[in-house]
Formats: C-alpha cells, sequence, structure tokens
C-alpha cells in the first residue's frame, strides 16, 4: 500500500483510553460550571478497525460529542470555543492546541524534529432534533452554525448490511482509496471527516453488491 497502511487495534487503543479519560474531566467541569452536558462516542473507522495512516499525516480518530443540555443557553461559537479551552487544559502536553476546523476540533500529537503528524483527533459537535443529526460548523462568514447531516441517520442500518469476505474487502479498498484522495487533495473530500467517508464508502460497496 505504499505510503498508507491499515493499523492495528492494539497501536489505536491507547489514543482512545487517552480521550475518555480527558473528556469524562471535561464533562464533569462544564456541566458544574457552565451548565453543559455531552455524550460521546468514537465513530467511523477507529471503531470499526479500518484506521489508515499515512507516512506522514499518521491516523485520526473520530469522536462525536453529542449536546443534551444548555442551561446558560451558550451561542454555538461559545460552546466550541469553551472546548477547545477545556481539551488545551487537559491534553499531555505533546498535543498541540486545538485548531479550529471548519466542522471540528482539529488536535495534533506531531514529531517536531521529523516534521510530520503521528496522530491527530478530530471531534465534531453534534445535535439531535426531531431524529435528524445536526453538526456544528463554520460557515464562509466565520459563523457558527448548525447543518443537518441527512445521510447520517441511515448509517447503522446500512453498515449491518456489510458481510462476507468479498464485500469486506470491498469496503476495506473503497475506503482506503477515499483516504488516498482526501490526502491528495481530491476538491469534493475536501472538508469531510473520516466517518463521512466512511459512510459513503459503505453505500457505495453496499451499491455494488
Amino acid at each position: 500500500m505504499g505510503n498508507y497502511e491499515y493499523v492495528s487495534k492494539d497501536e489505536v487503543r491507547p489514543y482512545i483510553e487517552l480521550f475518555e479519560e480527558v473528556f469524562r474531566k471535561i464533562q464533569k467541569e462544564i456541566k458544574k460550571e457552565n451548565g453543559l452536558s455531552f455524550s460521546f462516542a468514537l465513530v467511523g473507522s477507529a471503531k470499526r478497525n479500518l484506521v489508515v495512516r499515512h507516512h506522514n499525516k499518521g491516523f485520526d480518530c473520530d469522536y462525536q460529542l453529542y449536546l443534551q443540555k444548555n442551561k446558560q443557553e451558550l451561542s454555538e461559537e461559545e460552546i466550541k470555543k469553551l472546548l477547545m479551552k477545556k481539551f488545551d487544559e487537559k491534553m499531555p502536553s505533546e498535543y498541540d492546541y486545538c485548531e479550529d476546523s471548519t466542522s471540528s476540533i482539529t488536535i495534533k500529537k506531531k514529531i517536531t524534529k521529523q516534521s510530520r503528524i503521528e496522530f491527530s483527533y478530530d471531534i465534531v459537535i453534534m445535535n439531535l432534533y426531531e431524529d435528524a443529526s445536526y453538526i456544528l460548523r463554520k460557515n464562509g462568514s466565520g459563523q457558527y452554525v448548525w447543518n443537518s447531516l441527512p445521510d447520517f441517520t441511515s448509517f447503522s442500518e446500512d453498515y449491518s448490511q456489510i458481510e462476507g469476505a468479498d464485500m469486506w474487502e470491498e469496503l476495506r479498498q473503497c475506503y482506503y482509496d477515499k483516504k488516498i484522495d482526501k490526502d491528495n487533495g481530491l476538491q469534493k473530500y475536501k472538508n469531510k471527516k473520516s466517518f463521512q467517508l466512511l459512510h459513503q464508502a459503505v453505500k457505495e460497496t453496499l451499491s455494488r453488491f
């Protein structure tokens, strides 16, 4: 696979454990201090042992934070900035400060001497309303808004239909190809997160079978 390879569960596990440890501390603080309640979920490739590593860009884990209560009626921007502040305070020193990406909070662990990224977290903020999923995004004007994810609710059902060696191999190759295309700057994948690429790969795999 050249500059790309799939990563084992054992290598991914410590990063999952670190996130859960850090976010549980954040959960407790922002509920007490700011009236915000969140649940969190590991999603996409890391949840399903489909993590792809690039030799310079490392690999990532995708998390969704589901907003449950907002007692102080903080704005969308206040919510995101508060979470970024808390992650900056709680993450180990070898991680960079949070990046305010268009649709996520990105936290990178870099190997400076080798000018490469070892690992990153992509964390999106979600809201559920009338059985639809919404993601917090920063639009072209710099405003923070909720955008719907129309294809998200069907993912679990679609994924459950992947079975048999041929379908799994097709899914692994399809997702792998999309990750390469994104890293190579293909415009249609520019703002897609790994879990969104996996959603697309599942749908395309099902259509081929």
